[in-house]
């Protein structure tokens, strides 16, 4: 049985299978160096690595804010800057 969950991306009521952060016209929004560190962060928490949940959840939400850059979504850009921002300063 294959599950499925919704897309990460903002208002977007996409859904894909276990294991993806996001649907395809989403993912491809993202740039390259963010979906790197989004797979390597995702491969760290399925080893189970030290830290890797939040490494994982900062990776994703700095693909989140990739896509309502792209997409403009300037009502909820701010507050994604702030949550990256606190994450990044172990806040979160």
């Amino acid at each position: 049985m294959t599950f499925r969950t919704r897309c990460f991306a903002a208002r977007c009521i996409a859904t894909v299978t276990t294991g993806k952060l996001m649907c395809l016209r989403h993912w491809n929004k993202v740039p390259h160096e963010i979906q790197r560190r989004v797979y390597d962060a995702y491969r760290a928490m399925r080893k189970e690595e030290a830290g890797s949940l939040r490494r994982w959840h900062l990776e994703a939400t700095r693909a989140q804010l990739a896509v309502a850059e792209a997409e403009g979504l300037t009502d909820i850009v701010p507050s994604l800057r702030e949550s990256v921002d606190r994450m990044e300063k172990g806040q979160l």
